[in-house]
């Protein structure tokens, strides 16, 4: 199937573009978050502990939920533990 050069291209869909966004927020939060606090173990610097803001919203809305389990894998693999 070949496509018409002259025919303009349809933009993204906000949705989509909003579920893909979400994704990787989430997706991302649990290896930013356990290279945080294995730096901050490693380091003794605490203000690796910032990296927390960026997922502050995702942190209050998963406790007890599998997002939590997500977290606490990531930190399980480095080896690492959520401050407190």
């Amino acid at each position: 199937m070949e496509t018409d050069p002259d025919r303009p291209m349809r933009p993204t869909s906000l949705p989509s573009v909003a579920l893909v966004v979400l994704s990787g927020y989430v997706l991302s939060s649990g290896p930013v978050m356990a290279i945080a606090f294995w730096l901050r173990d490693k380091t003794g610097w605490d203000s690796f502990y910032l990296a927390m803001w960026l997922y502050y919203p995702l942190l209050i809305l998963a406790h007890n939920t599998p997002a939590e389990g997500y977290f606490l894998w990531w930190t399980d693999l480095f080896g690492t533990c959520f401050p407190g």
